[in-house]
């Protein structure tokens, strides 16, 4: 069976890169030859996706990672490239985290004021 290859680009540099749940190392990622000719997922999260986005719903959790994927078939002799585009999903990710932090903080100030209401209830006592 002849084999073919594979480049995978990406609009960022020292992103990693999985290719079918296997790591392949950081962008760019120049070329990748004796593929065997089948259909390949290339994407920036491992299989257990990485605690960056476990915090995430699960619809915008499947969005994103499916967002960051792109599959591929290897013919054999020819070379595919990939395209991944990291900064539209970077800035949604920086944007979603801030979002996050900001519902902590405001549940733990919440969670504060009720135990010092609490508190001054049965101080009152």
């Amino acid at each position: 069976m002849f084999a073919g290859c594979l480049i995978i680009e990406c609009d960022a540099d020292g992103i990693p890169i999985y290719l079918n749940g296997v790591y392949t190392g950081k962008t760019p990622v120049n070329i990748l030859c004796d593929l065997d000719p089948q259909e390949y997922i290339v994407t920036f999260f491992p299989p257990l996706a990485d605690s960056k986005i476990r915090y995430l719903d699960k619809e915008t959790y499947i969005d994103i990672l499916n967002r960051s994927s792109q599959s591929c078939f290897i013919i054999p002799g020819d070379t595919t490239t990939v395209f991944m585009q990291w900064q539209p999903i970077m800035l949604e990710l920086a944007h979603l985290e801030k979002d996050h932090r900001r519902t902590q903080w405001t549940l733990m100030g919440v969670a504060g004021l009720a135990i010092l209401g609490f508190l001054g209830v049965w101080m009152s006592l």
